[in-house]
C-alpha cells in the first residue's frame, strides 16, 4: 500500500499448489514466480535530468539533511534540482543546512502553492537557488528549532 515508509524494493515469492480436495484443477509448468515491489517513496536525484529528491517524514523525529559541513546540497548552479519534504512536523522534525541562517531565505513555492514553503540558498554573485520545498507547511523560521546549521 502507499505509505511514507522508506522500505526499498520488496520481493515475495508466489507459489501455486494443487487443491487436494479438488482434482479438477490442473497446474501448468509455471507454478512459482518472484514479485518485486518498487518503493515509490524514494526518487533519486539525477543532476543531469534535474529530478526531485523526495523525503518523507516518519512518526519518529526526523532530520532532513539538505547540507553538511562542507556543502549545500541541491545548489547546482541553476539546475532544476531540489528536495521535497513531505510530512514535516515542526514539533519534532528538523532540516539540516550548511552554513548559517543568513545564507538562506524562506519564500513561497515557485510552483504557485501557498501551502508549501520554499528554502532558497543565497548564492555568491548568482541567482538564489531553490534547495527545498516543505510540502503542506506555510510557516517555518530559519532561526528556530526547525533548522540546524552545520
Amino acid at each position: 500500500h502507499d505509505d511514507w515508509d522508506l522500505e526499498g524494493t520488496e520481493t515475495l515469492e508466489l507459489q501455486l499448489w494443487t487443491d487436494p480436495y479438488n482434482n479438477q484443477v490442473e497446474l501448468g509448468e509455471n507454478v512459482s514466480t518472484t514479485i518485486s515491489i518498487l518503493d515509490d517513496e524514494v526518487t533519486y536525484h539525477d543532476p543531469i535530468t534535474g529530478m526531485v529528491d523526495k523525503h518523507y517524514a516518519t512518526p519518529n523525529p526526523d532530520v532532513f539533511v539538505l547540507g553538511d559541513s562542507s556543502q549545500t546540497f541541491y545548489d547546482s548552479d541553476g539546475e532544476q534540482d531540489y528536495a521535497e519534504i513531505f510530512g514535516f512536523d515542526s514539533y519534532q522534525d528538523m532540516i539540516q543546512l550548511q552554513g548559517s541562517a543568513d545564507d538562506y531565505y524562506l519564500g513561497s513555492s515557485p510552483f504557485g502553492n501557498n501551502n508549501h514553503k520554499a528554502i532558497f540558498f543565497k548564492g555568491d554573485g548568482m541567482e538564489n537557488e531553490l534547495v527545498g520545498i516543505v510540502k503542506g507547511v506555510n510557516h517555518l523560521d530559519l532561526n528556530s528549532s526547525d533548522f540546524a546549521f552545520v
